[in-house]
């Protein structure tokens, strides 16, 4: 009889906490992130020798099909209520900038201080940019979190297009696409843990922008033929 009343009192126990957690879900109105450049070991200098060479970083071009663009994912709770994720400080168009501004700073790089704004067009491109611009389309950036009972799905994926110009010559030189995705599962859900997989798939895809040994390569190759 004790040890069916102990299996009896555990049972309700954890029904009671699974409530408790439905109830303070269903209570969040959105969940809020801040996106930054978060990497896990020393940022490495590439390879060509590009020290005298000045990059301006630009905004990104948020190309996502999204009216709100501080909404970049959301919480699927177990009755299929979706929660926003929302960035608090700034659109990802300003933030991925400035977080790959840091990366190329912390790569010993010369980056000017100031992230313009730049249509993504070569006729838009100004000689104060320094030597090097670069910009983009975030074409995709994304967090979704499911909630089952006892755990919770989190998803997380990245896709960005660069564009390279030679401010000299007001030209664009090179477009690559960088993507990053990554999952996991947990017992709960917080705006701590959905930024730290956000922003892991962002600090994945800015390291791989660091270490393109075909993207400085070019930069060195255009430096080269016209410094």
């Amino acid at each position: 009889m004790d040890k069916f009343l102990y299996q009896k009192g555990y049972l309700i126990l954890a029904l009671l906490f699974i409530s408790l957690m439905c109830v303070s879900c269903s209570s969040v109105s959105s969940y809020n992130v801040n996106i930054k450049y978060e990497p896990t070991k020393a940022v490495s200098r590439p390879d060509s020798d590009l020290s005298k060479v000045v990059f301006t970083v630009a905004e990104f071009n948020d190309s996502r099909k999204i009216d709100n663009r501080y909404i970049i994912g959301r919480v699927v709770d177990t009755k299929d209520r979706k929660i926003p994720v929302i960035t608090i400080q700034q659109e990802p168009s300003t933030s991925i900038a400035h977080a790959l501004r840091d990366a190329l700073y912390k790569a010993n790089l010369t980056v000017t201080g100031d992230i313009p704004k730049w249509d993504l067009q070569e006729k838009g491109i100004k000689k104060e940019w320094g030597r090097i611009v670069i910009g983009g389309n975030i074409q995709q950036l994304e967090v979704v979190v499911k909630e089952g009972l006892t755990t919770k799905a989190y998803e997380a994926k990245a896709n960005i297009k660069l564009m390279v110009g030679d401010v000299k010559k007001a030209q664009i030189f090179y477009i690559p696409t960088y993507e990053s995705a990554n999952t996991w599962t947990d017992i709960s859900v917080s705006d701590e843990k959905i930024q730290k997989i956000l922003n892991s798939v962002i600090t994945t895809i800015i390291d791989r922008v660091v270490s393109d040994k075909e993207l400085w390569g070019k930069i060195s190759e255009i430096v080269k033929k016209d410094p």
